[in-house]
């Protein structure tokens, strides 16, 4: 079979509901039949009937000549299903890859709603027609709005209060929101046991709960209350000046630069009044990092200087130095810059800290960030239109696991969640009856796609 074609519905701008064929072909490209637009359920249905007739009129007869077959009357052979085989396969092998599956108890409702998220994020009601048009078989509306209670249930018994209880606090501190879910506790502890992603990346290996933060995040009040609630953290620090330990071996080595990737470590013992634990500064040299810096003071100073000079008008510089109506380069401000060019500074309350662990913590913010921007964008998390707590629990209690599922396939494919369901979506397996027969047929899928679904069953 060299194309495949389907029936979708989009949104419109203007909040209608398009009706469109879809002719997928060969590698990847496809041609887009718009059959008209919708704005109530009847109208819907009424154009979702028209394409079907049209997809219907347009399909060839597939003689097999078999015993009892439509073909041998001159009918059409009747297609019985159509599935996005590659793109749900694909996302349930991630889903009990993460031990998801194991942990809900199998429950299929929340995984056909994870599935639901991923593919076409929208309203639960709405979810059961993506599923539809997936091809994966949708539980009744009364059916979701029975388990949601479910999943946001914070007295949930058996396995999953075992789960919360037993779970590492750190990986319930992200997973778990301050209303407390047991069934959310019982995800992340699947998630914690299979693979580190997400949030919880931060936390699986450190002995308790660990805030990992940016120095412009946390002000020194909000660093005295993180201690004071018990808990450690791991901070990028300002570096006003050049750090002791720094100047210190620059002063032993003056004629030596600073090896890539050298890392200062500089105590910081709390004291008799202290009411804090001991902290400890690490600082890290990155030849790399230095050169960026280092160019950009570079762009600054000319500036400054053309400013001074009266080339260019006077504007926000921090190295023009006003005195009265005196103007100058501030090289005091440009020495100490220059000296403090590819250090980055991090504090901990960590007692006896990894340098690396600190710094690799740290670093993997990044990802913490991409999640957040994922939850927000490819999975809608918001706006919520929820009502009542426990929906808008069981709702965020969805983000969360179709978030783990699709940074794992992220992680096995290199590919963007997006970019994985927009390709595999279109790819659909087709079972056609033919008298006692059933018959399967597919569109032949790109290179491309075929290596991705390859790391992800772990194939190669």
């Amino acid at each position: 079979m060299s194309a495949v074609a389907y029936v979708r519905t989009v949104k419109t701008a203007s909040g209608a509901r398009a009706v469109q064929i879809v002719h997928s072909q060969h590698r990847g490209s496809r041609n887009i039949e718009h059959i008209g637009s919708a704005h109530t359920d009847a109208d819907l249905e009424l154009l979702k009937a028209v394409a079907r007739q049209r997809l219907a009129a347009g399909q060839g007869e597939l003689d097999l000549r078999l015993p009892d077959s439509p073909a041998n009357k001159g009918a059409a052979l009747p297609v019985t299903s159509s599935r996005m085989g590659h793109l749900l396969d694909a996302l349930t092998c991630g889903y009990g890859a993460l031990g998801f599956a194991a942990a809900t108890g199998r429950d299929e409702v929340f995984r056909s709603l994870v599935l639901a998220r991923i593919i076409e994020p929208t309203s639960k009601l709405d979810s059961l027609r993506v599923l539809d048009e997936a091809g994966h078989e949708a539980p009744s509306y009364r059916t979701v709005k029975r388990r949601l209670r479910v999943y946001a249930d914070a007295d949930a018994s058996g396995d999953g209060a075992e789960v919360a209880e037993a779970g590492d606090s750190a990986v319930q501190a992200v997973a778990v929101d301050p209303a407390g879910g047991r069934w959310r506790a019982r995800l992340a502890r699947a998630c914690a046991d299979h693979v580190r992603l997400g949030p919880a990346t931060l936390l699986l290996d450190l002995p308790d709960v660990t805030v990992v933060a940016d120095a412009g995040m946390v002000s020194d009040a909000n660093k005295k209350a993180i201690e004071a609630a018990g808990l450690s953290f791991i901070l990028g620090a300002r570096i006003p000046d050049v750090p002791f330990v720094v100047a210190d071996w620059r002063k032993a080595h003056p004629d030596t630069d600073i090896d890539d990737g050298q890392i200062f470590i500089q105590p910081w013992p709390a004291g008799p009044t202290d009411k804090r634990r001991d902290h400890t500064f690490i600082y890290q040299y990155k030849t790399d990092r230095a050169r960026r810096t280092l160019r950009g003071i570079d762009q600054q100073i000319t500036k400054a200087e053309n400013a001074v000079a009266g080339k260019v008008p006077v504007k926000r510089n921090r190295y023009v130095q006003l005195t009265g109506a005196t103007k100058s380069v501030n090289r005091d401000l440009e020495a100490k810059n220059r000296a403090l060019a590819g250090i980055k500074g991090y504090v901990t309350n960590l007692p006896d800290p990894e340098p690396q662990q600190v710094i690799g913590a740290y670093s993997r913010l990044l990802q913490v960030e991409k999640s957040f921007r994922m939850s927000k964008s490819d999975l809608a998390a918001r706006p919520i239109y929820h009502h009542t707590r426990e929906s808008i629990e069981a709702h965020l209690t969805i983000v969360f696991a179709a978030l783990a599922v699709s940074r794992w396939i992220e992680n096995r494919t290199g590919w963007s969640i997006k970019r994985f369901v927009t390709t595999a979506r279109r790819y659909r397996t087709i079972q056609i009856q033919a008298g006692e027969h059933t018959l399967t047929a597919a569109d032949p899928v790109p290179d491309d796609l075929q290596a991705a679904l390859d790391t992800i069953y772990d194939t190669h």
